[in-house]
C-alpha cells in the first residue's frame, strides 16, 4: 500500500518489500520487514515472539507514513 501513492503503480508483496520499502525504511526498522519477507519467501523462518515490540513500531511507523501521503493526495 505505501508504494501505490507515490509510485502510481501496484507491486507485488515481494517486489514492493524488496525493492521499494526496505530501501526507503529508518535503520530501525528494517530487521522487521526483511524478516517478514525471509519468511514469505520461504527462505528462512525465525520465531517472532520476541519481535513483538519491534513490529508494533514498524507498523505504527508504516502507517504514518501513510496517512501522510493520503493526505497529500486527499
Amino acid at each position: 500500500m505505501w508504494t501505490t501513492p507515490p509510485t502510481g503503480t501496484i507491486k507485488s508483496k515481494e517486489e514492493a518489500a524488496a525493492s521499494w520499502a526496505l530501501d526507503r525504511l529508518p535503520a530501525e526498522h528494517r530487521p522487521v520487514l526483511a524478516l517478514a519477507q525471509t519468511g514469505y519467501q520461504g527462505t528462512e523462518w525465525e520465531p517472532w515472539d520476541d519481535q513483538v515490540p519491534q513490529v508494533r513500531r514498524h507498523a505504527d511507523y508504516v502507517v504514518g507514513v501513510i496517512e501522510q501521503l493520503a493526505a497529500q493526495d486527499g
